[in-house]
């Protein structure tokens, strides 16, 4: 059966139901159970439905894009069987054959997804076909619903679950979950029941997990409270909200700061529990006032409007467990998503991770004004404690999209934070994911069937996510791109099993087939990689084209098991031609250079001629003197062209001029390259040359802007060029011929005419660019060219090629005779067999470009095979080099010869010795087989001596060269930036230079130059700059200049100069108890000259000892000690000090027995200081409780509470415990009913009033304690007037004199008690004004109630006095009220009847007042009949008590101030003295706005009305005092208020008088005086005892 009990449950989170975010659109679902036992819901979920449907169709501002309407009910299950023999299964026993029963079971599962639209008829007629079906059983397949609802629904959308039963599919939890993950979905349940009414059951807990794994929330109600929600609802979807607090506290109160920036314009706070009452204040204690949305017996919704950015506080109070939301209205939204790869859109993510793969993750960001730059993004677990926080990278600032680098996410369920900055408001802004991300994740799946035990049907589910599909790819049709840029193509590929990926070309030639893997895969021109968005099912493909040259089409083919399918996009790129020359073969700069300019307007040219004669001279012919000025700026070129004779010849007819200026550039441009001299690309323009054509009309030319030759911009070459160039012998060069060229140009390289062809030491690039020159050797002196073109255009530069540094070549002619063995090697210089016939003369020859030189060598053959031969050695001869130290330029070639002869022939090694001490002697290879050492790019590293040693077995011999490599300045840094701290006595900023010579090192701190020795600074010999005595105006950028005689280097480095170090490292902690002494010490090593400082908090301490005398709180933190010396950087260490003390219980308890009341609840206060914060850990007999609070809050309700409880409270520094026991302790009397009909009163043996404690609605008396009943006459049934009895337990009493026991229902009084007013004599508050005395008569003593302060002119009360206990009853009994008069009777009755008093008041007005709407004055008792001890109450009502206030329409505060004090009495244990009055006349202006005062009257009598009431409480043990003043006037506005506030409002500064609605004037306009104040604004001076300090608590 199903529970319809009403309660509210867990969390209130409707606040915020938009998941989307940004500018996306969302759905608004709704999935409604259509069984039977939903009759009394369908109807109000239908008439909420409409109602929201109407309100976001009226929004201009809701992100509801369409509305999704979904059912589910009970599932149908249809059987079909058939019998068949087993011819296969026979009984052991007797073989016979066996039939058996198939089976064939069909399950549909009865949810209907019945609409998406936006259309208002299709929805409402689906709302009204909505029709009940099925059985009133429980529970019900609502995890269907929802899986139909999701799927139907757009990503961020809301689904409100609708149902009275728990879910019967409760297994599809995990589904669910992933899939409302997946969409980013919050999903919230309206719940009118519960099956079975069991909470712990999983059908109905998995409500409770999906709503905070979707930051959802549960509702249970009362079904006629779903029309409630449902306004609320629509109240809630017309604006964006974000979620900026959530809390969870347990039974009592809580409190927590929202901090609010200015993007936050209203809060909107949402509390559930037992009866939860809470209030806002700011950060300077001012209480903001609250609106009501939503109220209901456990939910309250209230919006907080105009808020300023600030600190605020929420108070919030409950009986039970207590959850609380804040929400704000904002403008910054955001979306967040993670990808493998690097993600250029939110679309290229997914909102859950896949666990343990680096992801990016994304953020989207939506702001109204973009002004919002964010910093970085936090990764919070479920109670907002940040995991990681990693910076954020803007990818496309006007999409407002954002990345990090790669993270791994946690493993867990977390939330995403956004941090930025406001550039408007200048604020921080923090920003919560409106819901949580749960990592992605696949479980093995369980196959779905259904079988027969016995006779049972069972039905097994399927609860694996992954399910198998077929392949599907979606790709963009078309991506247009950049010519030779690079391009990413994106598919989005999903299937099950993980589909095989294959990317191809149209062309077919290019196959890029994967296995899908998280690691990109490079091929040639293409990266291939692929992301996973969504397991099991969702990737994304990624084939990144690093160089597009050409329009393709490329198609992703993906296959599986199950499947294939495949997409296509089509690249198109568009490039415009173009040829442009990068570089070409330059000159050394001796040629002239030609810049030509010419300026005005074309249409400002005169007729005259010009033109290119055959010759390739450029002909001017003059017309005047002025013309001239244009040829001025001409230069020399090969002797043709001159300045002083050039003229210019103008045209005589003006369509020449037109000629030139519409002839095509590249026309020009081949008639000049034809006669090889002049280039003129784009370089066409018509200029005048005088500067005032007003003066010389007439003297305008026609310029043809003309460059020539090597004086050519790079870009604009044209012509063929020449340059000579001179290369050193066996130096390298470079040289360029660089054409960037649409279509691709080819470029050729010629050497002497003939296509050169390269070898080891004559080399082309790949593309032909640069022809390098090895080592320069004479054969390569020679013409060269180099040539450019494509099919638009051809370009050609020649260059010759010489050599330098080479001499005539001379051999060495001290060997001229060589000898040999027979059938031996020679050497001579090529080897061959000697034999007989070898023997004679060999002339060798040696030539160059410089000269020839020749030798004669004779050779010898002698020996036979048959001897023994010897082999000739000779002693090595190494050539001694002509200059051992070589310079060279840092990056030039040096070669190091090393020519040794003799035989055998010597072995060649290379010694190198650096400059540097640090590097030992090295072994080097010579560079080739002729011994000599090379360096393409020498460095200066390089520098030092080389020591060649050639070596055979007859000797050994070395030369050694110096070399000195000359470098500018370079200088090296490992930081720029230095931090030292005031106080500190030097700081080092080195600066190491290298360079060859050394640089000299000059530092420079904003641009004035440092000296060095000075107070302030030094400069050491390595470069490095002293900063000594480290102050503020040490901080700045510091320039350190290296400069030699090959150049300089210059770098900044910023010293930053903190007020504090940082803590350094951790030496110390000390646990230090208040009160005591210490010495704390540092640690750092130091020596006696060192300077030594301590810090605390960002603050220089005054003394270089850490000594403190008497420990306090404050003495706690991290002390920093920084020591500084001259000789070595300055070190800081931190010491944590803690210093705490043990627990103490704040209050004193005098009671630990507490009598056990059934149905009440009592707290058990533990609550205590220490340092650190104490835990309480609560033991009820000794068994643990899971309860975290000081105040333990007991909820008696059987016999099984009673016993012993016990807290232990401890910190690290000791612990402390009390114990209590509950147990049926004296007796208890219910104040509602065993004090009505007639009761006696109660006194003590000794004729006083008693002072028993109440708890709710019970009096408990102590065991043992006796009493004296008394009546008027006699008691009902004993013939006795006044009884001694004591209180054995619950209701039984022993009477002393007779023995006899009876219950306390059975002591009634014969008579009832009649009130008595006496006269006292003593005046009050003015002259005619005298104390009355209300209580009761006994005959023997008169116990005074309460004192009145009468008006005898007026016969009404100005003010009453109560010595408020904590035995006031706190509850009304049943009993009859009786009304007793003072004096002449009071028509109470027409005095306060509402259509009298208001025809009496328009009468006064001469207007109508508050006629037919049921507000008027009401009677307000002085002294509240619940704030007198049971049987006193009836004192109370007499018209001696009662005076006018407007309450039927305004009480609520009067009645919440009341509670308060009552609270406050119960809470302390103290009597408080409370006075209670009016003060002033009410007047209201008339239709002639006119002052009257206000009169109620009947027969003849009236009663002012005032214009306030007030309460004075004072607390004699505290000499204490507060005032609270009502404004009592109708029809009060918010505008007005301040003219009836007669002082300074204090409430915000009483603990038990914040958090309240005062202010509110339809609850009656409230505030609070100090008493001082209030004696002067009411003139009551010395009327009250002279406590002036404020009742705070």
């Amino acid at each position: 059966m199903k529970d319809k009990g009403s309660f509210v449950l867990f969390i209130l989170f409707l606040l915020v139901i938009d998941r989307c975010v940004c500018d996306v659109k969302s759905s608004l679902t709704f999935v409604i159970d259509n069984t039977a036992s939903m009759t009394d819901d369908i109807d109000a979920v239908k008439v909420g439905a409409n109602a929201i449907f109407d309100t976001v169709m009226r929004s201009n501002s809701s992100h509801v894009e369409d509305f999704v309407l979904v059912t589910f009910n009970d599932p149908n299950l249809s059987i079909n069987h058939t019998f068949q023999t087993d011819l296969t299964s026979r009984d052991n026993a007797s073989h016979a054959k066996r039939p058996v029963l198939h089976l064939f079971v069909h399950v549909v599962i009865a949810t209907q997804f019945r609409a998406k639209t936006k259309d208002r008829s299709i929805f409402k007629k689906e709302l009204r076909d909505i029709t009940l079906r099925g059985n009133p059983d429980c529970p019900e397949m609502a995890m269907a619903g929802i899986i139909q609802g999701i799927q139907n629904s757009r990503e961020g959308s809301t689904i409100y679950v609708f149902t009275d039963a728990s879910a019967k599919d409760y297994e599809k939890y995990e589904e669910v979950e992933a899939l409302s993950q997946k969409m980013g979905c919050q999903i919230v349940f309206v719940l009118t029941g519960i099956c079975y009414g069991d909470k712990k059951a999983p059908e109905y807990v998995v409500y409770n997990k999906l709503a905070k794994a979707t930051n959802g929330q549960v509702f249970h109600l009362q079904k006629s409270e779903i029309g409630e929600i449902l306004k609320y609802v629509q109240n809630t979807i017309e604006s964006r909200k974000n979620i900026l607090t959530s809390k969870i506290f347990a039974a009592g109160h809580g409190k927590f700061d929202v901090p609010i920036d200015g993007d936050t314009k209203e809060l909107v706070i949402a509390v559930s529990g037992e009866r939860p009452s809470f209030s806002v204040t700011d950060s300077r204690g001012t209480t903001w006032p609250t609106t009501n949305i939503t109220r209901l017996s456990e939910i309250a919704v209230v919006k907080v409007v105009g808020v300023t950015p600030g600190l605020y506080t929420v108070q919030v109070r409950s009986k039970g467990e207590t959850h609380v939301v804040v929400s704000g209205t904002t403008s910054v939204h955001f979306q967040h998503g993670f990808s493998t790869i690097s993600p250029s859109d939110i679309k290229d993510t997914v909102t859950r991770p896949v666990p343990g793969v680096k992801s990016h993750l994304s953020i989207k960001l939506s702001t109204d004004g973009g002004n919002l730059e964010l910093h970085s993004v936090q990764i919070l677990d479920m109670n907002d404690n940040v995991i990681s926080e990693t910076p954020l990278k803007i990818v496309n600032k006007a999409e407002q999209f954002y990345k990090t680098e790669q993270i791994i996410p946690p493993d867990h369920m977390f939330k995403v934070a956004i941090k930025g900055y406001d550039v408007n408001s200048k604020t921080f802004l923090t920003r919560i994911s409106l819901t949580p991300v749960k990592p992605q994740e696949i479980k093995p799946g369980i196959s779905r069937g259904i079988y027969l035990k016995g006779f049972v049907l069972m039905c097994v589910q399927n609860i694996t996510a992954a399910v198998k599909r077929t392949p599907e790819v979606e790709c963009d049709a078309k991506v247009n791109a950049a010519y030779d840029k690079p391009v990413e193509l994106k598919c989005k590929v999903s299937g099950y099993p993980k589909p095989d990926v294959i990317w191809e070309t149209d062309d077919k030639s290019a196959f890029f087939s994967h296995f899908v893997s998280l690691v990109p895969t490079r091929k040639e021109n293409i990266i291939y990689s692929e992301s996973i968005k969504e397991l099991p099912y969702d990737y994304i493909t990624v084939l990144t084209i690093n160089n597009v040259r050409k329009n393709s089409t490329y198609t992703c083919q993906a296959a599986n098991s199950a499947g294939s399918a495949e997409s296509s996009t089509v690249v198109e790129t568009k490039m415009e031609r173009y040829f442009k020359v990068i570089a070409f073969p330059k000159d050394d700069g001796s040629h002239d250079k030609i810049l030509v300019f010419c300026s005005k307007q074309a249409s400002d040219v005169v007729k005259g001629n010009t033109g290119f004669l055959g010759d390739g001279t450029f002909k001017l012919t003059k017309l005047s003197e002025t013309v001239t000025k244009c040829t001025d700026k001409l230069a020399l070129f090969e002797n043709r062209l001159t300045t002083a004779e050039t003229k210019i010849e103008l045209l005589e007819e003006q369509k020449l001029v037109n000629h030139f200026l519409q002839q095509r550039v590249s026309e020009l441009e081949e008639q000049i390259n034809n006669q090889e001299q002049i280039s003129t690309q784009n370089e066409i323009e018509i200029m005048g040359v005088n500067e005032s054509p007003q003066e010389n009309p007439v003297h305008l030319a026609l310029c043809v802007a003309a460059k020539i030759g090597l004086a050519l911009k790079e870009e604009d070459v044209d012509s063929v060029t020449r340059v000579d160039t001179i290369i050193e012998y066996q130096k390298s060069v470079r040289i360029p011929c660089k054409i960037k060229a649409f279509s691709p140009a080819k470029v050729s390289w010629y050497k002497g005419g003939r296509p050169l062809r390269p070898d080891g030491n004559l080399d082309v690039s790949e593309d032909g660019s640069v022809l390098t020159i090895r080592s320069m050797e004479p054969k390569m002196a020679d013409n060269y060219i180099c040539e450019a073109r494509n099919d638009v255009r051809r370009k050609i530069f020649k260059f010759s090629v010489d050599i330098s540094g080479v001499e005539a070549p001379e051999i060495n002619k001290r060997i001229t005779s060589i000898t040999a063995v027979k059938n031996s090697e020679v050497d001579i210089p090529c080897q061959f067999d000697a034999i007989s016939s070898d023997e004679g003369e060999y002339e060798c020859e040696a030539s160059n470009t410089h000269g020839v030189d020749r030798i004669i060598y004779k050779l010898h053959i002698y020996g036979s095979f048959n001897i023994v031969l010897f082999s000739l050695s000779v002693p090595v001869d190494i050539e001694s080099p002509a200059n051992s130290l070589i310079e060279q330029m840092e990056g030039s070639r040096v070669t190091l010869p090393c020519r040794a002869d003799g035989s055998p022939k010597p072995s060649i090694t290379w010694i190198y010795h650096s400059k540097d001490a640090k590097v030992g002697p090295s072994r080097i290879r010579p560079s080739d087989n002729t011994g000599r050492l090379s360096f393409d790019r020498i460095q200066l590293r390089q520098s030092g001596e080389y020591t060649c040693v050639a070596t055979n077995s007859r000797s050994s011999k070395n030369i050694t060269y110096e070399v000195s490599v000359l470098a500018p300045p370079k200088i090296y840094y490992t930081t720029k930036e230095f931090h030292g701290v005031v106080g500190d006595m030097v700081l080092r900023i080195p600066c190491n230079a290298t360079g060859n010579p050394k640089p000299e090192i000059t530092w420079t701190m904003e641009g004035y130059h440092l000296a060095s020795g000075t107070k302030w600074y030094d400069i050491s010999a390595d470069g490095s700059l002293i900063i000594k005595n480290i102050k503020e105006i040490s901080a700045g950028y510091y320039s350190c200049k290296a400069s030699n005689d090959y150049g300089q280097a210059e770098e900044e480095f910023d010293v930053v100069v903190d007020d504090f170090p940082d803590l350094g490292f951790r030496i110390n902690k000390f646990k230090l108890t208040k009160g005591d002494s210490a010495m704390i010490p540092c640690d750092v090593p130091r020596k006696k000259p060192d300077r030594l400082l301590w810090f605390k908090d960002g603050r220089l301490l005054p003394s270089s000892d850490l000594a403190f005398r008497v420990l306090s709180e404050s003495d706690s933190g991290t002390y920093t000690c920084r020591v500084s010396s001259m000789d070595r950087p300055a070190m800081s260490g931190s010491t944590t000090v803690e210093v705490g003390f043990k627990p103490q219980f704040e209050y004193p308890v005098y009671n630990k027995n507490i009598s056990f009341v059934p149905g009440e609840f009592a707290t058990i206060d533990c609550t205590a200081a220490g340092l650190p914060k104490p835990e309480v850990q609560w033991y009820h007999n000794n068994r643990p409780i899971s309860y975290k609070n000081f105040k333990y809050v007991l909820d008696m309700y059987s016999d099984y509470d009673k016993g012993r409880y016990t807290c232990i409270v401890r910190n690290s520094y000791g612990t402390v415990q009390r114990e209590f026991v509950v147990s049926s302790f004296g007796c208890l009397l219910s104040v509602k009913h065993d004090f009505s009909k007639n009761e006696p009163l109660m006194l003590t043996s000794d004729n006083k009033v008693t002072n028993f404690k109440t708890r709710g609605s019970y009096m408990n008396i102590p065991k043992d304690e006796t009493i004296k009943l008394v009546c008027p006459s006699s008691f009902n049934t004993i013939p006795l007037r006044e009884m001694l009895v004591t209180c054995e337990n619950a209701q039984q009493f022993l009477h002393q004199s007779s023995g006899r026991r009876y219950a306390y229902s059975d002591l009634k009084c014969r008579d009832k008690w009649k009130p008595i007013v006496k006269r006292t004599g003593r005046r009050c508050a003015k002259r005619k004004a005298e104390i009355l005395n209300v209580g009761f008569e006994t005959g023997e003593t008169f116990e005074t109630v309460y004192e009145v302060c009468f008006a005898r002119d007026s016969k009404n009360p100005i003010y009453t006095k109560l010595d408020l206990q904590p035995s006031l009853a706190n509850s009304v009994t049943t009993n009859d009220t009786v009304w007793f008069h003072y004096g002449s009777p009071v028509d109470l009755g027409g005095i306060y009847d509402c259509s009298n008093q208001n025809a009496e008041t328009s009468a006064i007005l001469n207007k109508e007042f508050h006629t037919g709407d049921g507000c008027c004055f009401a009677k307000r008792m002085l002294v509240n009949p619940l704030d007198v001890a049971p049987g006193l109450q009836g004192a109370t009502y007499t018209h001696l008590n009662i005076v006018p206030h407007w309450g039927t329409c305004n009480s609520k505060n009067w009645e919440e101030v009341e509670r308060r004090i009552r609270n406050l009495v119960a809470s302390s244990d103290r009597t408080l003295q409370v006075f209670t009055g009016t003060g002033y006349n009410l007047q209201l202006t008339d239709s002639f706005s006119r002052q009257r005062n206000v009169v109620l009257n009947s027969r003849g009598k009236g009663i002012q009305v005032p214009r306030y009431l007030w309460k004075a409480i004072q607390d004699p043990s505290t000499k204490t005092s507060l005032a609270i003043i009502q404004v009592n006037v109708p029809d009060l506005s918010l505008s007005s208020v301040r003219s009836y506030q007669l002082c300074n409002d204090v409430c915000k500064n009483v603990k038990w008088m914040q958090t309240g609605h005062w202010r509110n004037v339809s609850h009656g306009f409230t505030y609070c005086c100090s008493l001082a104040d209030f004696e002067r604004a009411f003139r009551y001076q010395g009327v009250f005892p002279d406590f002036k300090k404020l009742l705070r608590a």
